[in-house]
């Protein structure tokens, strides 16, 4: 059972899928296998758990499927939007701008349909805090996204992997804080990310583009419960 549930993940690898145990337990009962899907499901946790080779290169994040409504976990691969499997609620999608940068709010929508209200001021401090805050840069990856690290997640914002992080835009500046600091409800433009499994969130570049398009790296500023996203020219003035 095992190699034919890996020889499954290969091929729906192979074939770019975004997928999730069940699209596995799909495919082997497609090939004509008899198979139980929570059998599957523990077979598939367990590769990922340890690290097996059939998923080198992959990631794993909550998505909702539309016929339950319900979180569940997709494979995809590194820089893959795993909102891109088929059965997947669908961020809100972008107004059309003459200059294709989206609007404030557009295509970041909760999968689950939440909005965010009353999250806390937004102007940046005059200058850097002392420590314990701090900055550090971030480089922009290959496919345009930003990488904010675990450790930052964890330690800044408390969020562990699954709960959710509000990206606000205020002019120059993108601020991340935990949704649990923020009321949910109905109301203002807002970007939610889940925490990925390893505990980072990785920023999309349309929501990069927001605030500045063609910066290939990023300041990332911190205080107590937030952080503030810019580039590095912004913080300069800032510190004046």
């Amino acid at each position: 059972m095992r190699q034919k549930v890996i020889d499954a993940i290969q091929k729906l690898i192979a074939d770019g899928q975004v997928f999730t145990a069940f699209d596995v337990t799909q495919a082997l009962r497609a090939d004509g296998s008899i198979v139980r899907h929570h059998e599957v499901r523990s077979i598939v946790q367990g590769l990922w758990m340890s690290q097996d080779a059939v998923f080198d290169g992959m990631e794993r994040d909550q998505i909702v499927i539309q016929q339950i409504n319900e979180p569940s976990l997709a494979y995809h691969k590194l820089g893959q939007d795993p909102n891109d499997h088929p059965n997947a609620v669908k961020p809100v999608d972008a107004d059309d701008d003459d200059d294709d940068v989206p609007g404030l709010g557009a295509g970041f929508g909760d999968p689950l349909g939440r909005q965010v209200t009353g999250v806390p001021g937004l102007t940046p401090p005059a200058a850097p805090a002392t420590k314990p805050a701090g900055k550090v840069t971030l480089e922009v990856e290959a496919e345009g996204r930003l990488n904010v690290p675990t450790s930052l997640i964890r330690d800044v914002l408390n969020a562990k992997p699954g709960d959710s992080v509000v990206a606000v835009v205020d002019g120059k500046f993108i601020k991340l804080v935990n949704a649990n600091d923020v009321q949910i409800g109905d109301g203002s433009d807002q970007h939610i990310y889940t925490v990925t499994v390893r505990g980072n969130v990785r920023l999309a570049p349309e929501i990069l583009a927001l605030i500045d398009a063609t910066a290939q790296a990023f300041g990332c500023w911190w205080a107590t419960g937030c952080l503030l996203i810019a580039v590095e020219e912004v913080f300069q003035e800032e510190s004046r």
